[in-house]
């Protein structure tokens, strides 16, 4: 119960500030007027402090329905703030290529990060003729004709570098006939999964032939060459020579990984090929 009289007491002496924050030029005109009155009348202080305490009530008695209309107004300020937002600069505070269109598949809007990655798109630009891949264009049927609210389809863009998106496509709220596309760049994440796979498919291909020698070798061994020590010391220096390769083979395979494991920095700089040649 306290803390309920508590919370009642804060909003009511909050009311009191606003109404006499929204009666502050009535106040400042109060105020000059009683001064002005005081300077060229004969008034006692008493009076002017009267008049002061009077202006103060009447401005803290403000009507509710003027305190509730100015708050509305302030209310009404904040969301045209966010409405005056544009779609610009929102596309422009994604990291990720982003790329605004309407229901003709026209391009509205393409965020740095489009231009970037995509180069010669531009307003005006169809979707359905810059991306002409049949996921691509599935997916802008399926969101266009609304079959779905939004969608998800695995992309690669083969120029000027092959890169792998994940995009997505959703409409923007309800009514305004746009949509949005989002290239979510997976091309690193393919890289490493593509070179786990490698590594594993040259290891095993490459480790199989000395493998095998060393297993024969073995088994001769403990068979036919078990009391000739002329082939037993022949077959060891053979297994030997085997698994100094199978060392190189496993140290080149990890050097050969690191640099795959270097990411592709796309060149930034131009090259007079003349000069190089010569």
């Amino acid at each position: 119960m306290a803390d309920i009289g508590g919370a009642e007491q804060r909003s009511t002496a909050q009311a009191v500030v606003i109404r006499l924050w929204n009666s502050r030029w009535l106040l400042a005109a109060g105020i000059v007027a009683v001064l002005t009155v005081y300077g060229f009348a004969d008034m006692s202080g008493y009076v002017v402090l009267l008049a002061w305490a009077v202006l103060l009530l009447a401005a803290a008695m403000l009507p509710a329905g003027v305190a509730r209309q100015s708050a509305e107004d302030a209310a009404a300020i904040e969301a045209g703030g966010l409405q005056q937002l544009s779609g610009e600069y929102l596309a422009a505070a994604v990291a990720d290529p982003l790329i605004i269109f309407d229901r003709t598949a026209t391009i509205v809007h393409a965020n740095a990060a489009a231009f970037a990655a995509f180069g010669g798109i531009a307003p005006g630009m169809s979707l359905s003729l810059k991306f002409r891949a049949p996921e691509m264009q599935a997916l802008l049927d399926s969101i266009l004709s609304g079959a779905a609210a939004s969608d998800v389809v695995d992309y690669t863009e083969k120029l000027p570098v092959e890169r792998a998106y994940r995009v997505s496509a959703s409409s923007v709220g309800h009514g305004t006939d746009l949509y949005v596309l989002v290239f979510k760049d997976q091309s690193e994440a393919r890289r490493i999964d593509r070179m786990r796979a490698d590594f594993i498919a040259n290891a095993s291909h490459e480790l199989r032939t000395p493998l095998a020698s060393i297993s024969g070798f073995i088994e001769t061994l403990r068979g036919p060459a078990r009391n000739d020590p002329a082939a037993r010391e022949q077959f060891l220096q053979i297994m030997h020579n085997q698994t100094g390769r199978m060392a190189r083979l496993i140290d080149d395979l990890l050097s050969l990984s690191r640099l795959e494991m270097k990411p592709y920095l796309k060149p930034g700089t131009e090259v007079d090929l003349c000069q190089t040649l010569d």
